[in-house]
């Protein structure tokens, strides 16, 4: 119930919170989401291998599970355009020192974000012979994304 009426205030407000170091975080009028870009690129079909029995592409009900079905069938491989991809680092960690810039929706200006050591989640990472990719995974489509999903590997 709270944090159903603290999200009700956050999106009657307009405003956003980034974390920028465990247990600190900024509120304000950040731009915080970004639409998706509209692709024109062509939906391929995928298969799970034949002998795989543990995954079942009509009930992907994590997003764990939705990655190793990605990993499984090539598709990682093939966005890596890489074959010799391997999974590598997940999970929680911190994310360092750095700093950027955010758009304050509210006075058209930019604000000065400085991180140390905020907690970020991977949920996947790949490695390969020539690219390495941290990957966000979804369960559900949506037409945009929460930066900071992002902003945190850039």
């Amino acid at each position: 119930m709270v944090v159903e009426c603290i999200k009700k205030y956050f999106d009657e407000n307009n405003l956003s919170i980034l974390p920028i170091t465990r247990g600190n975080y900024l509120i304000a009028h950040f731009d915080v989401y970004h639409k998706f870009e509209p692709s024109s690129m062509p939906i391929c079909s995928a298969a799970l291998p034949a002998y795989i029995q543990s995954l079942d592409v009509d009930n992907i009900f994590s997003e764990s599970v939705a990655l190793n079905c990605a990993f499984a069938s090539g598709i990682i491989a093939d966005f890596m355009e890489d074959e010799e991809i391997l999974p590598t680092t997940t999970g929680r960690m911190g994310a360092g020192e750095f700093d950027f810039e955010i758009s304050n929706i509210k006075n058209n200006s930019n604000y000065h974000v400085k991180v140390k050591n905020s907690q970020i989640e991977i949920d996947a990472a790949y490695e390969g012979i020539e690219n390495f990719a941290i990957i966000e995974a979804k369960r559900d489509i949506s037409e945009d994304f929460f930066l900071q999903d992002i902003l945190y590997f850039w």
